[in-house]
């Protein structure tokens, strides 16, 4: 679908091409349409549709199905209605499967009801049940024709005098009423006359409680609360720009400002993703999960869109892979997929996806929704390198209790803070030997430490250093050269430089401030050169 908006975007001023594009594009969501129907109904004939069962409440849930065809009656001045005789009456059923049974119902009442019309939606209490009605004064069905309605792919062959067109739809609906303890009823009058009134009414008689499920209730997934707010300091911050794309020829450390990794099988989706998304973005194409796996541990793409449905691993694995791992973590994910029940998008999100997709897809969705992960991402690492310039993390036993990033970037702060710590007096310690300790490849380290903090990962050594010789100046009477080595710094002055970068003063004038007196000893003076 993505070619065709891309088409009515770029032909907006063109009419003509206009209506062609968008009767395209009527005839594709009628194919998808009838396809997902298909895939529901071989589903429910195979008896692996499962069901998630909640409490709803059954008039509201018809009322907000109802207000979906109010624009369609006054294009057609029809008269609908929904009446109740209850206010509230809460029923326990799967909602995205029976809204199919409902929608089906009144789009069918509209399609066999001519242009001025009445149709009626009415809810009402009848003993052990809740009576879902939808009347309308169209021809009507003939009475051989009742008990087939329901039959696989039944269509009435008349000519033209009878409703036509019943196929799986009513079918489909009858095997989710069933599958939730309900029947469907129709009563229907033929007109002798153009002038006699007639009817047509289909009943779904829907049971109280929720004992008749038995074990057809399917658990929903656990729902894992994946703590990705921003601290409040952040939510009044403009949107973030992004920077215009950087041109790149095709080496992997040649990127432009973000990188995104498609993992898809599909070479038709990656050709679609990559049209989309290559004017601002470099693309990167994976045919399967083990090459994105491959490809994202090693360069640390800003973005990976990957389709659920995939050989060997599918994309809910890989994307478990992807968030349970230190080097990719922090990485936001994309899923796409055909399958598009509630269930199939809580065992995503459970998995860790930060954002989850139902093909096919709207460019602009797409764009969005890229361009909303990429600035959440940027704001996260300027807050975390925030708080590592002020010296919130300013040594292992003093990290703060509120986490800087997800709670495996946390643990990789806090074991890189640690090893620091440990080697803080070390002159030789550098980023080879923290790559070395951390079990990554120093061009890894480089690109999460970036990714995770804002920051090279020399320039985070060097400000837990400088905060640590804070620390000594604040807390000990040590005199400035002792602090300098202590830190792991070999140059007296060129520790004097960053520090004062760092804090606005020298150290010197830092303890002073501090201690509120000249520190012990005169080396401290001495110590600094160039004052």
């Amino acid at each position: 679908m993505s070619p065709v908006d891309k088409m009515i975007s770029d032909r907006a001023s063109d009419s003509y091409l206009q209506q062609q594009f968008h009767h395209i594009k009527k005839n594709a969501n009628n194919l998808l349409r009838l396809s997902e129907e298909l895939m529901d109904f071989r589903k429910a004939e195979t008896q692996n549709m499962r069901l998630q069962i909640a409490p709803h409440d059954i008039v509201a849930f018809i009322k907000e199905i109802y207000e979906h065809f109010t624009e369609i009656s006054l294009a057609r001045d029809m008269h609908i209605s929904f009446t109740h005789t209850i206010q509230h009456q809460v029923l326990y059923f799967d909602a995205e499967q029976l809204e199919k049974v409902f929608f089906n119902l009144i789009s069918n009442a509209f399609k066999f009801t001519p242009d001025g019309g009445k149709i009626q939606v009415h809810v009402e209490d009848v003993q052990h049940y809740i009576k879902v009605s939808v009347s309308d004064n169209g021809r009507g069905i003939a009475p051989e024709y009742k008990d087939k309605l329901f039959n696989n792919f039944f269509q009435v062959n008349d000519s033209g005098s009878q409703n036509k067109g019943y196929g799986i739809g009513l079918a489909l609906s009858s095997k989710i009423a069933a599958l939730h303890g309900a029947r469907i009823e129709v009563e229907s009058e033929l007109s002798e006359n153009e002038l006699q009134e007639r009817h047509t009414t289909f009943s779904v008689f829907l049971q109280k409680g929720s004992e008749h499920f038995n074990q057809r209730i399917t658990t929903p997934a656990p729902q894992v609360t994946l703590d990705k707010a921003l601290p409040e300091t952040l939510s009044t911050e403009p949107a973030i720009k992004l920077a215009p794309a950087i041109l790149a020829d095709n080496k992997p450390g040649d990127l432009k400002r973000f990188s995104i990794l498609v993992v898809d099988d599909n070479p038709g989706i990656q050709q679609t993703i990559q049209e989309i998304l290559e004017p601002t973005h470099h693309v990167i194409l994976k045919d399967n999960a083990a090459h994105g796996w491959d490809y994202a541990i090693e360069y640390l793409p800003d973005i990976i869109i990957s389709d659920v449905m995939m050989p060997d691993e599918d994309g809910l694995s890989f994307c478990n892979r992807l968030k349970s791992d230190l080097r990719t973590c922090h990485i936001p994910v994309i899923l796409l997929t055909a399958k598009s029940t509630q269930q199939d998008h809580i065992e995503g999100l459970y998995k860790g996806a930060d954002l989850y997709l139902t093909k096919p897809f709207n460019r602009t969705i797409l764009e969005l929704n890229v361009g909303n992960l990429l600035a959440t991402s940027e704001r996260v690492r300027r807050h975390v390198e925030l708080r590592i310039q002020q010296g919130f993390l300013n040594t292992a036993d003093n990290v703060p209790s509120e986490p800087v990033a997800n709670p495996l970037d946390d643990e990789f702060l806090k074991e890189v803070l640690h090893i620091i710590e440990s080697n803080i007096d070390e002159s030789e310690f550098n980023v080879t030997v923290l790559a070395q300790k951390v079990a990554m490849s120093v061009p890894v380290l480089y690109k999460k430490m970036k990714a995770v903090t804002n920051l090279s990962v020399n320039d985070f050594i060097k400000s837990v250093k400088l905060q640590k010789a804070a620390e000594l100046l604040r807390t000990t009477n040590m005199a400035v050269y002792e602090v300098c080595y202590a830190v792991g710094f070999q140059d007296r002055k060129h520790f004097s430089t960053e520090f004062k970068k760092k804090f606005g003063n020298s150290p010197k004038q830092y303890a002073m401030s501090v201690r509120g007196s000249q520190p012990d000893g005169d080396a401290s003076t001495a110590d600094e050169p160039g004052e």
